[in-house]
């Protein structure tokens, strides 16, 4: 029968458990105790691999709601084939970020301290912007459904700005049948080409 074990012999740890005589040779056992530095840990042991659930009560019955799996990965609304670091599922899966008093961003980060900050500007109208490994803004998208890459403030559906002699716009040999108009405003060389 599984049983509870208080341990006072160095750093004290509650044991939850069963077949085992002392932790980490248990059979399955779980432990939460507190480091010399004060840091509260809540550890599974075993002899196999095995995962940390967190239920809460569904009205009847429990119903698992997050689980940790022997890789690290997390689910939460899924029990099992975490297939990334973080899984979530549900019908209408959903993931909130906010910024209480500023931007919210997301930044995917590589190796090498490479990465994009993806966040919604508080300071330029609430535009979704895309910025390059923090060299500036690459990509605004205005909340008019405007786009601008090379400029934070896109007077078309597509604007399209750069400097030195890269073109600002590449079409290939197919027909175009919608307005384009190639801009130059470089001081003393304004100069636009329509394209219809």
């Amino acid at each position: 029968a599984g049983y509870l074990a208080i341990n006072s012999s160095g750093v004290s740890r509650l044991k939850l458990g069963y077949s085992f005589t002392t932790a980490p040779s248990a059979t399955h056992a779980a432990e939460i105790y507190a480091d010399s530095g004060g840091n509260l840990l809540i550890s599974s042991r075993g002899n196999s691999a095995s995962s940390m659930k967190f239920y809460t009560s569904g009205g009847t019955s429990p119903a698992e709601r997050m689980r940790i799996d022997s890789s690290g990965n997390v689910g939460i609304g899924i029990s099992s084939n975490l297939d990334s670091n973080l899984h979530v599922a549900s019908g209408t899966a959903q993931i909130n970020i906010e910024g209480t008093s500023g931007d919210a961003t997301l930044k995917l980060e590589s190796t090498g301290n490479n990465y994009w900050n993806i966040f919604n500007d508080q300071s330029d109208a609430r535009k979704l912007k895309f910025e390059d490994n923090g060299n500036g803004v690459a990509l605004t998208v205005e909340r008019t459904g405007n786009v601008g890459i090379g400029t934070a403030s896109p007077s078309a559906k597509l604007h399209t700005q750069v400097t030195g002699a890269s073109p600002a716009f590449f079409y290939g040999s197919d027909t175009w049948n919608l307005p384009v108009r190639i801009r130059n405003t470089t001081s003393g060389q304004e100069q636009n080409l329509d394209l219809k």
